[in-house]
């Protein structure tokens, strides 16, 4: 803050922190993480969303992309929209993380994708902090439609389908990059004209990140409590979930 750099840059400074003295602690270097004492700061969040419309309007182009609705750049665009995830966390989410049977279908995120020295590595979710998201009755079967395809291409590859899978990647255990989704899909919102809408009723394009905030405007509308959104979301505290949405389209 002394030296007047952003909150992205002191966020990222604040989360490399934690994760250094996390480890040291795992390590027993250090009795506890000094951290976990701090938060770090949070750039102020300016929430563009879709209208309700709009939405289904989406979905319906989705099911018509022309590799087939079960493809990764659909699957993930719609698991967005039912789950609030990030494209990094949808990019790194194997199979062995959902759970589409029982009473209780869920996924649990728990890694996310995160990049330095234009690389890929895997990391631990924004915050730190593993969550649980259910899967609504829509992304149950998408989801289950989804396996049984990869099943099918792992029939062909002659092996079976790995837990360790990446669901939006391929049979063949590669993942599907979550820059080249973002790409995809400002080509694809720019294309078919898919906007959203920011608190004062003003249109804006649509980033991927627009997906997450369209899931928490909606759920609320819907009657989900704060709690629960921030729980979904990851969010540290109720007041940034409140921030994630639009207003109750």
């Amino acid at each position: 803050k002394r030296d007047k750099l952003g909150i992205s840059t002191r966020e990222k400074a604040h989360s490399l922190l934690y994760a250094m003295c996390e480890q040291l602690t795992n390590t027993d270097v250090m009795d506890k993480n000094p951290c976990k004492a701090t938060r770090g700061d949070h750039p102020e969040i300016n929430p563009v969303a879709m209208a309700a419309g709009d939405v289904a309007r989406l979905n319906t182009l989705l099911d018509s992309w022309g590799p087939g609705p079960l493809s990764p750049f659909p699957v993930s665009v719609k698991m967005a929209l039912n789950t609030g995830m990030r494209e990094a966390e949808i990019s790194a989410l194997r199979w062995r993380d959902v759970t589409l049977e029982g009473d209780n279908p869920h996924i649990h995120v728990c890694r996310a994708f995160g990049r330095a020295g234009g690389k890929l590595y895997v990391k631990d979710c924004k915050n730190h902090q593993d969550r649980v998201i259910p899967v609504t009755p829509e992304l149950l079967k998408i989801l289950k439609a989804r396996r049984a395809l990869m099943v099918d291409q792992c029939e062909e590859l002659e092996t079976a389908l790995d837990p360790n899978t990446y669901v939006t990647g391929d049979a063949g255990g590669k993942f599907y990059h979550p820059g080249m989704l973002g790409k995809r899909w400002a080509s694809y919102a720019d294309e078919h004209g898919v906007v959203g809408y920011d608190r004062k009723g003003e249109t804006h394009a649509l980033t991927f990140h627009g997906l997450r905030h369209t899931y928490a405007t909606l759920a609320l509308g819907a009657g989900m409590e704060y709690h629960v959104l921030q729980s979904i979301l990851g969010h540290s505290s109720i007041t940034i979930a409140m921030n994630a949405y639009v207003t109750t389209m």
